[in-house]
């Protein structure tokens, strides 16, 4: 029954955390989503393939939804998994890790590598990984 609340209890948290990243639209928002996981905007651009002047002009362009919506779940999931610490998210995709050969999950991700840390990620979710 707890497991069933916690559950129930971290929707909203996800939602939540998802909005703030969002504009009035629900378009996520490349400055947005750096500033939520403390990256610069020269890295939400190499991250998304475009020049920096380009996020500037159009942080919500339509081609950049699918990879923000995939960067911004995996940051909605680990505030989920560190209790709504958003510092502590934030903290582990800087922090070399074992499991990813002393990697950080940022610089998997900067090298267009997200595979790799969903299923570390995963691993966490499910409680494989200690």
């Amino acid at each position: 029954m707890k497991n069933e609340k916690r559950m129930v209890d971290a929707k909203p948290l996800f939602a939540t955390s998802l909005r703030k990243l969002t504009d009035t639209r629900g378009r996520y928002d490349a400055i947005k989503v750096a500033q939520a996981i403390d990256w610069e905007q020269q890295e939400i651009a190499h991250f998304l393939g475009k020049d920096p002047s380009f996020i500037s002009k159009n942080p919500v362009s339509p081609s950049f939804q699918d990879a923000l919506a995939g960067l911004a779940s995996l940051y909605g999931r680990l505030v989920e998994l560190t209790g709504n610490d958003t510092a502590a998210a934030v903290a582990w995709l800087r922090t070399p890790i074992v499991a990813l050969n002393n990697q950080s999950p940022k610089k998997l991700l900067l090298e267009s590598r997200p595979d790799v840390v969903e299923n570390l990620l995963r691993e966490y979710e499910s409680g494989l990984a200690l």
